[in-house]
């Protein structure tokens, strides 16, 4: 794993309550800092999830990377002022971020290429040289951990999940990587999450399944 810069680790080895408890100047001193390690780290998580001509790329996913684009993006404000005239409660909330983005396994590209190749071999299972019987495209890993996060999470599916721990994964794993066709197109059909719910719920054999219940979306996401 590339060695994380002196910032980075600082913030990681940090607890929370040592983050809160920063003194005006210390906490904007360590954003100057941390934001110079951040642009580091994340051009070369861009680099990775784009392809030259622009596209996403279809097979690298980092969640850190994803993560961290989306809150910048709610705290655009904060992040575009000078660490010297930010409050200290900004400041201290961005160091926070960054702390979470630091500490995840997918904030650098070798640990993001490593997530997918062990969740694929978990899900799949590996061949006599340990890879990977299939591999998921970026998309298919979206819908995996669109579908895990809402299953795991829904006021009517947690019981179900936790009871059938052992084999969620596996199952989400097939059902994101078939094709449907539309009977009246006859078109490949695009994921849809409230399908797979379905689809998920009938493979685990729930038969107290109610087609007329409605789920809470989450919207969260994972790292391993």
């Amino acid at each position: 794993m590339a060695k994380k810069s002196d910032i980075a680790m600082s913030l990681i080895n940090m607890t929370t309550a040592e983050i809160k408890g920063l003194k005006a100047s210390e906490a904007k001193k360590m954003v100057r800092e941390a934001r110079a390690a951040i642009f580091d780290a994340m051009q070369k998580l861009s680099k990775a999830s784009y392809t030259k001509s622009g596209k996403v790329s279809p097979t690298f996913y980092s969640s850190a990377y994803e993560n961290l684009t989306e809150w910048t993006g709610e705290h655009f404000k904060e992040r575009s002022t000078a660490p010297s005239r930010l409050k200290r409660v900004e400041a201290v909330s961005e160091l926070q971020a960054y702390k979470k983005f630091f500490g995840a396994k997918s904030s650098t590209v070798k640990g993001a290429r490593e997530i997918m190749r062990q969740q694929d071999a978990r899900i799949f299972g590996t061949d006599a040289s340990g890879k990977p019987l299939q591999r998921m495209t970026r998309s298919q890993r979206e819908n995996f951990w669109s579908l895990y996060d809402e299953f795991m999470t829904g006021d009517t599916t947690a019981e179900l999940a936790y009871r059938n721990y052992g084999s969620l994964q596996q199952e989400i794993g097939k059902i994101v990587k078939e094709r449907k066709k539309d009977p009246e197109t006859g078109k490949f059909k695009s994921f849809d999450l409230g399908e797979a719910m379905e689809e998920l719920r009938r493979r685990l054999g729930d038969e107290q399944y109610d087609t007329s219940s409605n789920d809470i979306f989450t919207g969260d996401w994972s790292d391993w």
